[in-house]
Parts: C-alpha cells; structure tokens; sequence
C-alpha cells in the first residue's frame, strides 16, 4: 500500500495520547489527535473508540492499531506500571476489528529514531564530549534511554535493510554505586523499602526526589527556608520543586541526579555498544539540558570507567538528547508498519 491510515498510541503514567496518522512511504503525518490524563481514563476503549469514530466522520478507515504502553508487555497485553489500567491488544482487535500491536513505550521510542533528524536542533541536541568532540555515529546499534515517571530502555538494530527494536526492562537493575555517597545513598533507600533498590528507583522523577531526601537528612538541613516547603509537599510535585529551586541544596541534588543518569547510560553503552548514537528521552533530560551539560557534568561520568580501552569506546559513542517527544506516535506508527506489515 502506498498509504495507510494507523492508529497510534502512547500511554504512559501521565498521559494517554491517541493519534490517527497517515503514512505516505517513510514519512507519517498527524491527521487527528486527542490527548487525556492517564488518571481520568477508567476503561481505555472509551478515549480509543472515541478517537475511530472521529476518524470515521471524516472519511477515514483505519488500517492498523499500535499502541505503545508503559510496561511490560506479555501476549500483546500490558498491565500499566504507573497508571490503573490494563490493556489487551487483542480484546481491542476483537472490539474495533482493526489489527492492532501493542508494544512496550521504548520500543516506540526506538523506532521513532531512524525518523530524527540529528542535524535539526528542534529534534535533536547533540551532548558534547570533553574538548567539544562529536563522535560520528556509525554501526548498527542504537540505544534509547529515558528517565521520567519511571526509567526505561530499548536497543535498535539495523540489520538487512529493517530495524528490529530489542525490549528489555533495563530500568529495574540493581543501583550500582560506585563511591562512599553513592553506597550512603543506596543504603538510604534500601532503609525506605525494605529491599536492594533498583536504577529506577533513583534516576527517575520520583528518584530526584528521594535524592534531595537524602541530602536534606545527610546535612541536616530540614530547618533550612525553603526546604521545609519541598518536604511537606506531596510527592508528585517535589521533582518538579527541587529541578526549578535555586537553593543550594537542590542544585546539588540536581547535580547528583546527573552524574548517576550518566554512569546508567555508560553501564548500557558497555553492555549494547550502541555506535550508532545513544538517545536521552523523557521530559526530565529536555527540561533540564542546562544542567546536563554544564561542565561536561552528564557526559565525564558518562565517560569515566576503571577500564582505559573502555574509556576509549565510550568517548565514540555519539551522545543525543531528543527534542521532540512527539516521535514516540510516529514510533508506534512506524513500529505497525515493520511489525505488521513487513515482517
């Protein structure tokens, strides 16, 4: 087919956002889009079916469904990790009688990224190594990391002229510390939850704030102005408080939070060699590039490892922070026309 109407979705904690896009070769387009708070949707056939039927008034037949969901997926279902819902792919082809996919949110995002243009700074910031070098991205491995209300990844490979996007649930590894406030760290959350605490737990939104807590304790600073404030406010707006505040202390926490973010996306540069480039995704890198980049903060510990020659392969590995958000619906898309139609 020269053109198909699919149906692509993106659900995460936060937000369902639902799309009708055209495709026209390797290029997609948004026709209609409706976007709702994940904590309002109580069955997920209402926003979907709500969204066809829109489609319908305009003369628009669907071809395929794809949604990408926060979680793990298992027989094209998936029990939301941060939201009430469950969704069933096959319960949704059933209802609507549209072929539909589901896939798990970073596999979307994986393959939204043969889609970016990493010469459009609208799409892409490209992270500096020390000494302003931009390794060239070459190979065939990409990989996409995101810390957000949770912390995911996904590997891409290009192989044979199609891209296969690997799933994983790299977000729950254990914490690796690596020196005395890192191990005080992991020892302070193990204390929380009673458990050996795993990399999402610390480099997320939600891992911020556990962070400043840490701090706050450590330096005993709970009297301080401003602090109190942060502490007392529920915990879905302390990540958000502690990112926008000028106190010193939340610079730091900032600060810290950055240099754990790099040494996780070192450990799975090493682990898939991603030459291609690796991907920084989710609201938290783009709101706060400042951060991340002053003073080689992200990218030294990126870099720093016990091991010279894997220095080495990491000072090649292109680093990108991606801009646009919206290519996890172009991902999805993209992801019904291999998975779907090509395989």
């Amino acid at each position: 087919m020269s053109s198909e109407y699919i149906l692509a979705g993106d659900v995460g904690g936060t937000n369902t956002n639902l799309a009708i896009m055209k495709r026209q070769g390797e290029k997609f387009s948004i026709l209609l889009e409706h976007v709702t708070p994940s904590a309002e949707v109580k069955d997920f056939l209402d926003p979907l079916k709500a969204l066809i039927n829109e489609g319908k008034t305009r003369g628009i037949t669907i071809d395929l469904c794809s949604i990408s969901a926060a979680g793990p997926i298992k027989n094209n279902t998936c029990q939301m990790t941060n939201a009430d819902f469950f969704i069933d792919g096959g319960f949704i082809e059933r209802e609507t009688g549209i072929k539909t996919l589901l896939i798990n949110d970073f596999i979307a995002v994986s393959y939204g990224l043969p889609l970016l243009d990493v010469e459009d700074e609208k799409q892409i910031l490209k992270v500096p190594h020390p000494g302003g070098l931009y390794p060239k991205g070459n190979g065939m491995v990409r990989v996409v990391v995101g810390a957000g209300t949770g912390l995911g990844m996904s590997t891409l490979v290009h192989v044979h002229n199609t891209y296969v996007a690997l799933p994983a649930e790299g977000g729950h590894v254990d914490f690796a510390p690596w020196d005395d406030d890192t191990w005080k760290l992991k020892q302070y959350v193990a204390k929380e939850i009673g458990d050996a605490p795993g990399a999402e737990l610390l480099i997320s939104g939600s891992g911020i704030a556990r962070i400043f807590r840490f701090l706050v304790e450590k330096e005993q600073a709970v009297s301080e102005p401003g602090i109190q404030e942060i502490l007392s406010s529920p915990g879905d707006r302390q990540p958000a408080m502690v990112s926008s505040s000028d106190h010193p202390l939340c610079k730091k926490a900032m600060e810290f939070f950055v240099r754990l973010y790099g040494r996780y996306a070192s450990n799975l540069a090493l682990t898939t060699l991603p030459t291609r480039g690796l991907y920084l995704a989710g609201g938290i890198v783009t709101k706060n590039e400042k951060i991340l980049l002053q003073d080689d903060l992200f990218i030294n510990a990126f870099e720093q490892n016990y091991n010279s020659l894997a220095g080495a392969l990491l000072k090649d590995i292109p680093v990108y922070i991606i801009r646009d958000y919206s290519k996890s619906l172009y991902g999805a898309a993209n992801a019904a026309v291999y998975l779907l139609l090509l395989l």
